[in-house]
């Protein structure tokens, strides 16, 4: 009786587990790979993919090396949630949460966009972190799978070199009347 009972619930659980995971909801950076000379800055856009779910909030919790990259800002210009709960960098993390009355659903939602300036040469591996969460507009629970989720890599090289024109400008073909 008691092998029947774990083989039960084994399926049971089963079958829930796959059902959360399949419809879960995902936190993404675009682009997830790009080259940042020192000193310049690149713009990073947080999407979330809703899996046909409808989300009332998100919360995008990342971190990164400050040695590599630092964040100059970080803009809500084209974000689908209009509400704002969060906002705060420094120190390799960051922590952004809005909100939504209505609830959003899509396969690449605007959460949000990071300016990252380039620091030092290597490579930097941005990542969602724990405390991340996209709850549903319908119960209020979490739908994000935050292994699901991908963060970026980025190479940061030399700074780009500035060329000045030193070519003295040539003044022909004036006419006076």
């Amino acid at each position: 009786m008691f092998k029947k009972f774990i083989i039960f619930f084994f399926f049971i659980f089963s079958f829930f587990f796959f059902i959360s995971t399949a419809e879960a909801s995902t936190l993404s950076l675009s682009p997830s790979t790009a080259t940042i000379p020192q000193g310049s800055i690149v713009g990073v856009s947080v999407r979330l993919n809703t899996q046909g779910e409808s989300i009332n909030g998100v919360s995008a919790y990342l971190s990164y090396p400050s040695d590599k990259l630092e964040v100059s800002s970080i803009t809500y210009g084209s974000s689908a949630f209009g509400i704002a709960a969060e906002s705060s960098y420094g120190g390799g993390g960051i922590r952004i949460s809005r909100g939504s009355i209505n609830g959003v659903t899509g396969s690449s939602v605007s959460v949000a966009t990071i300016n990252f300036r380039g620091k030092s040469q290597g490579k930097a591996t941005v990542s969602f972190v724990g405390g991340s969460g996209a709850p549903r507009t319908s119960n209020s629970s979490d739908s994000l799978n935050l292994s699901g989720s991908t963060g970026g890599t980025y190479t940061i090289t030399p700074p780009q070199e500035i060329i000045v024109d030193k070519t003295k400008p040539v003044i022909s073909n004036i006419l006076v009347s």
